[in-house]
């Protein structure tokens, strides 16, 4: 992703990210009936999709394929062509502070499903997303979050 004005360094940007990953003993975390390599595999994709946000909507959509779909309040989008402007929407009409922000709150990884709460204060105060990741490819992705519209000051 390039640098926008004011917006600060992309490294900086990416150890920020870095930063939210919840910091737990994986030995907690996986189940009996829940294969590590199956467990690490989702775990990987996942932080690679987070860590693409840094890079662009280019390195965002290496993660699908013309298959995946998303799917949003807006209603379901499939196949790369689909897909492709979302990301490229939200990263142009994000502030750049908007992704200096982001904040995960919880990351939940069963199998082949990555769960996430985050934020991205003030401007995201809620927002969850689910994965079906498979072949460290993203199948389906569910997105929801609570943006509130500013509030135009009153004429007075």
């Amino acid at each position: 992703m390039r640098d926008r004005p004011g917006g600060g360094d992309s490294a900086k940007l990416a150890r920020r990210i870095h930063q939210f990953r919840p910091k737990s003993d994986l030995g907690f975390i996986l189940s009996p009936t829940q294969p590590a390599e199956l467990r690490m595999s989702t775990e990987a994709t996942l932080a690679r999709h987070l860590d693409a946000f840094t890079q662009g909507p280019d390195a965002i959509m290496r993660d699908y394929t013309d298959d995946s779909v998303l799917i949003s309040p807006d209603g379901a989008l499939r196949g790369l062509a689909a897909i492709r402007p979302f990301f490229e929407r939200f990263l142009a009409d994000s502030p750049p502070e908007l992704l200096a922000a982001m904040t995960i709150v919880r990351q939940e990884i069963q199998g082949e499903i990555a769960y996430i709460v985050w934020k991205a204060g003030p401007f995201i105060p809620l927002a969850t997303d689910t994965f079906l990741i498979r072949g460290d490819k993203i199948v389906t992705q569910t997105f929801a979050a609570f943006m509130p519209t500013p509030v135009a000051p009153q004429a007075g």
